[in-house]
């Protein structure tokens, strides 16, 4: 049989015969090797016979392997990984590109591949999963440093701050977010603010969220700089830090710097003497580079685990007020007026747990006048409600997608907590609306997982509503305690709603804190310097 014969059969739907592949696997020359592996694998994804398709992964990752890594054969092996969801095998070749590229100067491509690295777990299996790597990190600070600026001292009135503000164009942005109060709240008597956007110009100025934040800035007395829109995005990157360097920031402060490698590349292209500041709002791994000079960190578990020196400061933002929403009508999502309403606002990732829908059906079956409403995720996106029995189904509602979510969030009695990923913001949100929000401790002793983490500790007053982790069985009691208790939980959530907007819902108070670490940082590095830059 031919090696043409033997793919033509193998499509057909042959079963893989190992004494009819064996001799073509044994070919003298590399080269050979590489491409029979590979087109076995192809003939596999494509054959009829559906357990033929699943021994096409060994296949593509041999010859990968065997060309030396050629991106050749990457992109096919990549597909492949993401096809049967070896995530882990994916981020290993992703990495390996990475650092093939970086041995070879060819900084975007590197990036690129870094980025895709971090993000594998969330794009092929949904999952909120990302992972601190020191010899990614140490790279790309390698590869800025060929190309670091000179800043030249000066002697300023005023502390100039340098902020790298990520996810511009993003809609409902939080990062953003908190960045706009930063410097909306900043003692401007006292320092120049400079913010820095290095997503092109046409992308940010096309972006109504984008424009719309410049001029944010703008009004808020801040410089903006915007990366030139140029078809060489590294270039147009270090022309940007030399434009900043001439104003010689006293300080760069960067929010999630590691959500993109490429925020983190161009703070690097900055001298080692100028203070970098890392801004927390999720997990190091993401956020906090070892090689920063400090960080805040705005969440208890994360700080354990910051590689640098860190305090903690709460997120504070304008939280919403319950008399100053207009909230939608029960009738308009076909819910009875004089029903309770249990409601949860996330990522539909969050609600992808069986266990999490055995609940919810338990406690809508036994609850006869109560609903589910579900506020962001689309229908289409969580098939787990269509495997909801009929009559239980008709009381989850799903608001999908909405631009002003408060106004949905409003009509909760009850607020759920995911698990085993809980919520962030919409949880303080949720608890300033005057809604008491059920949540699970979290378990401070475990290597912190973004997949099993719980962060009502952190701000929930009432810790009755705070249940043993993964014990729902308390859960259920207390959910239904709350239904059965309408004068209870308003007391509850009244409670709730004054400590966190008294806790929470300062970000001047917040910024005055901020502006206590930048004012140490900068000054420390003068005295080590001996002067202002």
């Amino acid at each position: 049989m031919t090696f043409q014969e033997l793919l033509t059969e193998i499509e057909n739907g042959k079963s893989l015969n190992q004494n009819d592949i064996l001799p073509f696997l044994l070919a003298e020359k590399k080269k050979e090797r590489v491409d029979i592996n590979l087109l076995i694998a192809n003939s596999l994804l494509n054959s009829k016979n559906e357990s033929n398709k699943q021994l096409a992964f060994s296949f593509a990752e041999r010859a990968w392997e065997l060309s030396n890594f050629s991106q050749t054969y990457f992109d096919f092996y990549l597909l492949v990984c993401k096809m049967f969801r070896k995530s882990e095998s994916a981020k290993i070749a992703l990495k390996k590109m990475g650092l093939i590229k970086a041995k070879g100067n060819d900084i975007a491509s590197a990036i690129d591949f870094f980025n895709q690295w971090q993000y594998v777990f969330a794009e092929v299996e949904l999952l909120d999963s990302y992972e601190y790597d020191y010899e990614i990190v140490d790279k790309i600070s390698e590869l800025a440093q060929n190309h670091r600026i000179d800043c030249k001292s000066q002697q300023n009135e005023k502390k100039r701050l340098m902020f790298i503000v990520p996810g511009i164009t993003q809609i409902n942005n939080v990062v953003t977010k908190e960045n706009k109060h930063i410097i909306q709240n900043i003692d401007k008597s006292k320092f120049e603010i400079f913010v820095v956007i290095i997503e092109k110009e046409e992308n940010v100025y096309n972006s109504r969220q984008g424009k719309a934040h410049v001029d944010f800035f703008k009004q808020n007395g801040a410089t903006v700089f915007i990366a030139e829109n140029d078809d060489n995005y590294i270039d147009s990157l270090i022309r940007l830090a030399n434009k900043m360097g001439k104003f010689s920031p006293d300080l760069i402060i960067g929010s999630e710097i590691l959500s993109n490698f490429y925020y983190y590349f161009f703070a690097m292209l900055f001298p080692i003497s100028i203070p970098k500041l890392a801004i927390s709002y999720s997990l190091p791994a993401l956020s906090v580079p070892h090689n920063f000079s400090f960080a805040i960190v705005s969440m208890f578990h994360p700080l354990i685990e910051t590689p640098i020196d860190a305090i903690y400061v709460d997120m504070e933002t304008y939280l919403p007020k319950i008399e100053e929403i207009e909230i939608i009508n029960k009738t308009d999502l076909e819910i009875p007026e004089n029903s309770t309403i249990i409601v949860s606002s996330g990522r539909y990732n969050k609600y992808q747990h069986k266990i999490f829908w055995d609940f919810v059906k338990k406690i809508l079956e036994e609850n006869q006048n109560t609903y589910f409403l579900l506020v962001g995720p689309h229908e289409k996106l969580l098939p787990e409600k269509n495997n909801l029995p009929l009559n239980i189904r008709e009381k989850v509602i799903l608001s999908g997608w909405v631009e002003n979510p408060h106004k949905y969030l409003a009509l909760g009695d009850i607020y759920l907590d995911t698990f085993p990923q809980g919520g962030g913001l919409t949880i303080k949100e949720s608890l300033a609306l005057g809604i008491p929000v059920v949540s699970f401790q979290h378990n401070f002793f475990q290597r912190y997982n973004p997949l099993d983490v719980s962060i009502g500790n952190d701000f929930i007053l009432n810790k009755d509503l705070l249940v043993p982790r993964g014990d729902f069985n308390k859960f259920y009691q207390i959910v239904t305690m709350l239904i059965q208790n309408p004068e209870l939980r308003r007391k509850i959530g009244k409670m709730e709603s004054i400590n966190i907007h008294q806790q929470s819902g300062n970000p001047s108070r917040m910024v005055k804190k901020y502006e206590d670490v930048f004012n140490q940082l900068i000054d420390n590095s003068e005295k080590q310097s001996g002067n202002r830059k």
